[in-house]
């Protein structure tokens, strides 16, 4: 007898659980409503929907910039990564081979032909102003007073007999 009256018990709150929303949906649905709805004309829809299209564009479009700037700034960074890598691969090749290493050689011959040729110049330049032997020329003890040619004197102080 209780296991009978457990299985009423649940069959009535089954009952209950359904009929009740259902007698709220049936007395609200029919029941004159205080709060007048307006109607939606198509212009409204309209308006509506393109004020929804005009935001959700400006989304997208604030999200297209973002993504243009992110890939921008990725294309940067990686082209110049590849170029560099490039640079100095090929530059290493260049160095690598005897070519690079020949036209140094011959670089460095110039600069140091250049520069012994420049040495020689002012070697015999050098030579050329000691063609005399240094103390051979000025005879010692002998009128050390007149050596140059003697320069005119001002007068001091009267400078308006000129």
């Amino acid at each position: 007898m209780k296991r009978f009256l457990t299985v009423l018990h649940t069959i009535g709150l089954i009952i209950a659980c359904l009929s009740v929303p259902f007698a709220i949906f049936i007395v609200l649905r029919f029941s004159p409503s205080p709060v007048r709805v307006p109607e939606v004309t198509y212009a409204d829809l309209t308006s509506t929907l393109l004020v929804g299209l005009t935001i959700v564009l400006g989304v997208v479009a604030l999200m297209i910039a973002g993504l243009a700037i992110w890939g921008y700034h990725a294309i940067r960074d990686e082209g110049g990564r590849i170029a560099t890598d490039e640079a100095k691969r090929a530059s290493m090749q260049y160095l690598a081979g005897g070519e690079a290493q020949e036209r140094l050689r011959s670089d460095a011959n110039k600069i140091i032909l250049a520069e012994l040729a420049k040495i020689r110049e002012s070697a015999d330049l050098a030579s050329a102003f000691q063609s005399t032997p240094i103390g051979g020329t000025i005879p010692i003890g002998e009128d050390k007073g007149n050596v140059g040619k003697p320069y005119p004197q001002k007068n001091k102080g009267n400078d308006h007999e000129a």
